[in-house]
């Protein structure tokens, strides 16, 4: 197994508000959880929202 070290920022925090357009309306949801993802090739991060528990 091999052991990763990393150091990311998010832009989002937990509580902030997200405006996004769906099928042409605009919604604004909460930010309740963020994934970070991590290649262990590539070394990419990846930040992963959850939108009001969705």
């Amino acid at each position: 197994m091999q052991a990763i070290k990393f150091k990311a920022k998010c832009p989002y925090e937990i509580g902030d508000r997200v405006r996004f357009e769906k099928g042409g309306e605009w919604k604004i949801m909460e930010v309740t959880d963020i994934l970070t993802q991590i290649s262990a090739k590539t070394g990419r991060i990846k930040f992963i929202l959850e939108l009001d528990g969705w």
